[in-house]
């Protein structure tokens, strides 16, 4: 048998082909994966980052514009195209497993997931809230002028959209939480890929969100108690003491006139101011302190003098001993107390308030003091007349302010606010909740029981006995000197300088200035001495209910300037004190007594000097006593 030679096969055709073009088949499979796992995402993200500045451009232009459809409408668009933005980043999710790629990668990836989040909290929540857009000036159709409202129409629209907002407010917060967590991940300094522009636009994003976070929880727990001061569902009634700074008292000043307040579903009821010495007699009249007795000759106490504490509700008890023994007087819901500096504001604010016959006369800024006391003490009227023409102002006023719109109004609103920081308002609510809310704001004139870190505590009260009103020109400026001790308690001694540069009147409105002063320090601090008090010295008074120790003594600055080629008169009055072992002094709350528009503090701690201008109530940290090189950071109470 002939052996067959063996037969060489031919390779098959597709493998040979496949070899000839196996290279430029791998080129495009990976051109294709790049492509579309790199170059595709990372140019569409480009476009998206594009797309995204020009949104917020037209978010910026809907809000200028006070476009209220415009601005859902491009949020709703921003929407759509972050959602196409964050399919792209999951495209790249590997990038942040790449060195140098692995920051900007998780900061638009976070950025990416807020983005989508918020939108869909903003479209949830944005037609709720377009209820109340009028009052920020938006409108509701194109080619719209914005409707500039009132004041009584702005509050009005915001109180009858509250039952729906708290709601809508309570069902998207999670979702805004869920944004600002991611939000809080992202490093603006990694996004420079999207320009200057939008890394900006982000670092106001987060402070906008973190501001929203801590404070949308409150809003929640605090419109239910809004809405009960605002008289929603039932009505209620708040008793206004107006109080002339002019002549000091503990809580602001004398009690010169009253009204009753009455809210219902946010709108406010008629006011009528009366004359205090007005107010129906009550049944209750314990004998005068020892001071009003030497002082004015009496020998009862009567409610207009019973503002005796600069805490507000101590103040507030006193007055409702009298108040319950009056026949007939109505039930409140709280005290209201407004110095004469905010009325003083207020008629600055409407540009002036004009009075009818039989007064004929223009109150402007520059002379509402003067005016109301030439008014009530020197312009002949009949005590009837007298009394009339405050309940007449005081409806002026109101009306004019309801009636303010667009930048007038922004300074009223404004105004109000500083008057209530600076406590030429302070509140006194019977709802618990309503005055631990006012207390939060510092808006109830308390002295808390307790200071951050054990700290120092000062306040200084002024209580004017003249029965002028002196204290609209007198300058009060308050050093404090403390010398720490190592073992033992530190030493104190608070000088307060009256200077008053206001020319003699006859004692129309300026007289000999006498008052009683009150030095408030930590509870248990020991009295050392006083110097510059004329009568009526008081050691030391612990006093629980006010969780402060004070000491007081009486002044008498026996002249007033008769020439402008005089000096001012000035006065001192220092006290020296220990205060109680412990105290922290790199902590220090100073509290500005009601009713004082402002008073100059200097600090002296060693080595170290701090200088202030109190306007409000203030709690100084302190550092670098020791060193001699001191560092203050300064904020607000509350």
């Amino acid at each position: 048998m002939v052996a067959m030679p063996l037969r060489r096969t031919r390779p098959h055709a597709g493998r040979a082909a496949f070899r000839r073009w196996r290279w430029g088949i791998i080129g495009v499979v990976a051109a294709a994966t790049g492509y579309w796992f790199v170059a595709a995402p990372v140019l569409g993200l480009g476009v998206d980052a594009r797309a995204l500045a020009r949104d917020l451009a037209a978010l910026r232009s809907g809000a200028r514009a006070k476009n209220w459809p415009r601005l859902v409408r491009e949020l709703s668009r921003a929407s759509s195209e972050l959602q196409a933005t964050r399919s792209k980043m999951n495209r790249i999710e590997y990038f942040g497993v790449i060195p140098g790629l692995r920051g900007p990668y998780d900061s638009l990836r976070h950025l990416s997931l807020a983005a989508n989040e918020a939108a869909v909290a903003l479209n949830a929540v944005l037609p709720t809230l377009g209820r109340i857009a009028p009052v920020f000036g938006f409108h509701s159709a194109a080619g719209m002028t914005p409707i500039a409202m009132t004041g009584r129409q702005k509050v009005q629209t915001v109180v009858r959209a509250l039952p729906t907002i708290v709601p809508a407010l309570t069902r998207v917060y999670p979702l805004l939480a869920a944004a600002n967590r991611q939000l809080s991940q992202v490093d603006p300094a990694q996004l420079g890929v999207l320009g200057p522009q939008v890394v900006g636009e982000v670092r106001r994003i987060k402070a906008v969100s973190n501001t929203v976070i801590q404070n949308l929880p409150g809003i929640r727990r605090e419109v239910p108690v809004i809405e009960h001061v605002l008289g929603i569902p039932t009505r209620k009634r708040y008793l206004l003491f107006f109080q002339n700074s002019g002549e000091l008292r503990p809580a602001g000043g004398f009690m010169t006139a009253y009204a009753y307040l009455s809210l219902k579903g946010g709108t406010f009821g008629k006011i009528n101011a009366h004359d205090i010495y007005a107010m129906p007699n009550s049944r209750y009249h314990p004998p005068a302190p020892r001071l009003f007795a030497d002082a004015f000759g009496i020998d009862q106490s009567y409610l207009r003098d019973a503002n005796t504490s600069p805490d507000i509700p101590l103040t507030v008890a006193n007055i409702q001993r009298f108040y319950a023994a009056m026949r007939n007087a109505p039930a409140v819901q709280g005290m209201i107390f407004i110095d004469s500096w905010f009325v003083d504001r207020l008629i600055a604010d409407v540009g002036g308030i004009n009075l009818p016959a039989p007064y004929d006369l223009r109150i402007t800024p520059g002379n509402a003091n003067f005016d109301m006391e030439y008014l009530s003490e020197k312009a002949g009227f009949s005590g009837a007349q007298r009394k009339a023409f405050l309940g007449l102002m005081l409806r002026e006023l109101v009306n004019r302010a309801w009636q303010a719109r667009g930048q007038q109004l922004a300074k009223l609103v404004k105004t109000l606010r500083q008057s209530l920081n600076q406590k030429l308002i302070t509140l006194y609510f019977n709802n618990p909740q309503a005055e631990r809310l006012a207390g939060y704001y510092d808006w109830a004139g308390t002295i808390p029981a307790r200071i951050p870190r054990h700290g120092n505590y000062l306040q200084v009260v002024d209580e004017n006995l003249g029965g002028h009103k002196d204290n609209y020109f007198i300058h009060e400026a308050i050093r404090t000197t403390v010398v720490p001790k190592r073992s033992g308690r530190a030493v104190a001694a608070t000088t307060i300088t009256w200077t008053n540069p206001a020319l003699a009147d006859g004692g129309w409105l300026v007289a000999p200035y006498k008052a009683f002063i009150r030095v408030y320090a930590p509870m248990g601090s020991r009295y050392l001495g006083m110097h510059g008090e004329n009568a009526f010295l008081t050691p030391g008074v612990n006093n629980r209910v006010e969780h402060k120790t004070w000491f007081g003594g009486h002044i008498a600055i026996p002249t007033v300037r008769e020439s402008l080629r005089q000096p001012p008169v000035s006065h001192q009055l220092t006290v020296s004190y220990a205060l109680p072992a412990g105290v922290n002094l790199h902590t220090w709350l100073i509290q500005k007594q009601p009713g004082v528009l402002s008073q100059a503090e200097s600090l002296h701690i060693g080595r170290v000097s701090y200088a202030l201008t109190l306007t409000r109530d203030t709690l100084l940290h302190i550092r670098g006593i020791r060193r001699g090189k001191i560092k203050v950071s300064r904020q607000n109470w509350h």
